[in-house]
């Protein structure tokens, strides 16, 4: 006979998902546009929210140890 519980994902910490930097806006949560009053020779990052991480900087996946469930099944060692 063999037991087994959940443990917390060490991999998400039991969040279910892994937070990681945004690829769109490199973590600042904020896109640098070309600026319209000087023609491009400046730029103007005033405003301009990231769309993909709606201003975090972070974007979450689910987490690929335990697939978003935030447990893992751990079995007893010493009832094997």
């Amino acid at each position: 006979m063999s037991y087994s519980w959940d443990n917390p994902c060490p991999v998400c910490g039991g969040r279910g998902y892994v937070e990681t930097t945004c690829p769109k806006c490199g973590g600042y949560g904020r896109l640098e546009r070309i600026c319209s009053d000087c023609n491009g020779s400046g730029h103007d990052d005033y405003g301009n929210r990231c769309y993909t991480c709606d201003g975090t900087g972070r974007e979450s996946e689910y987490c690929p140890q335990c697939g978003g469930d935030g447990k893992i099944e751990v079995e007893c060692s010493h009832c094997r």
